[in-house]
């Protein structure tokens, strides 16, 4: 792929209204969705993820309040 060909996605993705553009979807080459995993959707399993990552970074980061 050339430097001129790589760039063209993030173009688009910057570009593009609104309502073209999918939340976490990926688009390949160019403005057309890629497949997704199950999992990529899955509610439950992004919750016990941000459960699982605030605890185990619990003991690098301080209170901010």
């Amino acid at each position: 792929m050339t430097l001129k060909n790589g760039c063209k996605n993030s173009m688009w993705g910057a570009t593009a209204p609104r309502k073209a553009i999918e939340d976490a979807a990926h688009y390949s080459p160019i403005a057309e969705p890629g497949k997704q995993a199950k999992w990529i959707r899955d509610q439950d399993l992004s919750d016990r993820l941000w459960k699982w990552t605030e605890g185990a970074l619990r003991p690098y980061v301080t209170s901010q309040s």
